[in-house]
């Protein structure tokens, strides 16, 4: 099934999208190669690896701040030494 930008709510993920990717990794300094960004109807999804827990925990609150975001599924791990 095709859904229409005003079904998918697409224009406003697309925002929300290059606004999370602006505070992670222009504000934040994390790396593209750290951390993938999905969003879809306000949900964002974040996967990857960073290297400490406190880095994963700071891109989940960046991301859950940023308005009109409604939930943030943090799929990071964390790599081990």
């Amino acid at each position: 099934m095709i859904r229409s930008c005003f079904e998918s709510n697409c224009g406003e993920d697309q925002h929300i999208e290059e606004t999370v990717q602006k505070q992670l990794f222009e504000i934040r300094r994390f790396s593209q190669s750290e951390i993938s960004v999905d969003v879809a109807m306000g949900q964002v999804v974040l996967r990857g690896n960073v290297s400490s827990w406190y880095r994963k925990q700071l891109a989940q609150e960046t991301v859950f701040a940023i308005t009109g975001v409604h939930s943030v599924q943090n799929l990071i791990t964390v790599r081990t030494q």
